[in-house]
């Protein structure tokens, strides 16, 4: 069991991460919980009061994104609440996230919260939930694997449902987390299209596809563990796969892409994107700039008006200002000449080791791809806005 403490708050490549609860009753094989010792768990509470939660996060040394003004302008970064649980699966945690968001109003009303479940949920709950007056992005999380795979989750049918029923409320947003994907639930070109229009009849917005995704820790379950069911798996795909963390196939991302790109239906390859996407501003991890352009912008299915917020932001802050290189030294206490802009990489440069959370939050700050010497990974595994 990895025994490193889990953070209250910790800067997440999509959003700050707020982990109040820890621990989750299902038991999905290919879960980040697992090493932890946190699946297959009656979840528990922070001791800790509401008002010293969220002071806790004001607090953050991530909270603040503002400092820089040009890196701030249109956007608006969400808070996550229950990354290391389901926030929505037991009545206990359905309970305590309704105070938790109530407390959000109270803190920062307008700063969106995301809230990733595979909780069947409920009008009553959703009509909760939409009278406290912020805005709420839930995250389906779908992947369509075989329920023996997922077990203590609903069935395929009842999370689908959950769309329409978000969409009737004028607060609530509802985003497709389609994680992992892989050739076992997606083996052809036809079992993609049948999903995509699944989802489109079922009142789904947009997805995000992820491969399967692992840091060291779960890596050695995968490896090691030849009765577990991701086993074969990974043992085959690990050395073919181009990407650090992740396994996604290739033909298999672009069986998806295809059928939504025919469907005319958003898919996105990172979560900031389909954040931006329902809360109708640029994206800010700036996955528009040259380090992400190719492979992940213009790859995914992004509707037009969408690619034109991104394009009038960049068209605007084409190049950082001395100023605001300025502002990223001082936030550092490093002197001015550790910090600078490549044109050619479009990326803002950092002369020390910078960890994850760091490197996330300046890309956050200042809206251009952010790198250091090296990369110190802090996280479960390095996200695509890190590498």
């Amino acid at each position: 069991m990895d025994g490193t403490p889990i953070p209250l708050v910790a800067q997440h490549e999509s959003w700050i991460s707020l982990d109040p609860v820890q621990g989750c009753p299902a038991s999905c094989v290919y879960c980040y919980l697992e090493p932890k010792g946190l699946t297959r768990k009656v979840p528990e509470a922070s001791s800790e009061n509401l008002d010293a939660i969220y002071r806790k996060l004001v607090e953050s040394q991530y909270f603040e994104k503002s400092f820089v003004e040009e890196g701030s302008v249109g956007k608006n970064i969400p808070i996550a609440i229950g990354n290391y649980t389901d926030m929505c699966l037991t009545h206990k945690n359905r309970h305590l996230l309704l105070s938790l968001l109530r407390k959000h109003r109270e803190y920062m009303p307008t700063v969106p919260v995301c809230i990733v479940t595979k909780a069947i949920l409920d009008h009553a709950f959703l009509e909760e939930i939409n009278q406290i007056g912020i805005t709420i992005i839930f995250f389906i999380s779908l992947s369509f694997l075989p329920t023996r795979l997922e077990k203590g989750t609903p069935p395929i049918e009842a999370r689908l449902a959950n769309f329409r029923r978000i969409a009737s409320f004028p607060d609530l947003k509802a985003i497709h987390f389609w994680r992992p994907v892989t050739s076992i639930s997606i083996p052809d070109q036809e079992t993609a299209l049948r999903r995509i229009n699944e989802l489109k009849d079922a009142g789904a917005r947009a997805s995000v596809i992820t491969g399967l995704k692992f840091g060291h820790n779960l890596a050695k379950i995968f490896r090691l563990n030849e009765q577990h069911a991701f086993y074969a798996f990974f043992k085959k795909h690990i050395m073919q796969d181009h990407l650090k963390n992740e396994i996604f196939e290739q033909h298999v991302q672009e069986a998806i892409l295809s059928a939504a790109k025919e469907q005319a239906y958003p898919v996105y390859l990172h979560t900031s994107c389909a954040v931006s996407y329902v809360l109708s501003q640029p994206d800010y991890n700036a996955t528009f700039r040259k380090p992400h352009l190719e492979a992940r912008c213009l790859t995914s299915t992004c509707p037009s008006a969408q690619r034109a917020r991104c394009a009038s932001f960049q068209r605007k802050f084409a190049l950082p200002s001395e100023e605001l290189l300025q502002q990223v030294a001082r936030h550092l206490g490093i002197h001015r000449s550790m910090v600078a802009y490549s044109e050619r990489k479009d990326t803002i440069l950092i002369d020390r080791i910078l960890d994850q959370e760091e490197q996330t939050y300046l890309t956050q700050a200042t809206s251009f791809p952010v790198r250091g010497k090296n990369l110190l990974p802090t996280l479960e595994w390095v996200g695509s806005i890190n590498r």
